[in-house]
């Protein structure tokens, strides 16, 4: 007999998989590493954290959160967009490593780390917009589809004038790539 996938998952998901069991492993998790981390329920004689009362309380938390299914849905759309959002990053790393930026030591700050936080800030709030109550406040100010249009045609035009008119320099000899990914990631200049 043959397994299909879509049954498989489709057997976890009414089973209460996704409902229960990952997020009371995921909440578990974190309450359980920040406890340990931080030892909070104090430390025995030998300075270890007592492991054993966090391990209760962990899992009363965890119980707890499980149990208000409004907080579970929102746990499960947030987490799916942020991974979403990380995927898409991980991407844009990769493209960028592959055209020959050097992404190895990540971001550094300048305009670039500016940039990154207010994307990061713009995702979170992407993510928990619908749990806000704002929605619809991404597709109020989203342009139409001309309007799209309009605004590649300017981006175009913009770097297409840019490249005539930018002065030679030590960059000329640079693949325009590793020039973007050496901006981002504040090398300033300094490819591989």
């Amino acid at each position: 007999m043959a397994l299909d996938i879509n049954s498989a998952f489709g057997q976890l998901q009414s089973i209460g998989v996704y409902d229960f069991l990952l997020p009371f492993l995921l909440v578990f998790t974190v309450i359980f590493a920040i406890l340990e981390k931080t030892r909070l329920m104090g430390t025995d004689q030998n300075q270890k954290p007592k492991t054993n009362i966090n391990t209760i309380l962990a899992l009363i938390i965890g119980l707890i959160v499980v149990v208000q299914t409004s907080i579970v849905q929102i746990i499960n759309n947030y987490l799916s967009k942020m991974a979403l959002f990380i995927v898409i990053i991980l991407i844009f790393l990769l493209v960028l490593g592959i055209f020959g930026a050097n992404v190895e030591g990540g971001i550094t700050g300048g305009v670039a780390g500016f940039f990154v936080l207010v994307v990061a800030i713009l995702a979170v709030v992407w993510a928990l917009s619908p749990e806000l109550g704002f929605s619809d406040i991404f597709n109020r100010y989203l342009p139409s589809d001309s309007d799209r249009g309009l605004i590649l045609f300017i981006v175009i035009f913009i770097v297409v004038v840019w490249l005539v008119t930018r002065q030679p320099g030590e960059h000329q000899q640079e693949n325009v790539w590793t020039r973007i990914g050496n901006e981002v990631f504040n090398r300033g200049g300094r490819g591989r």
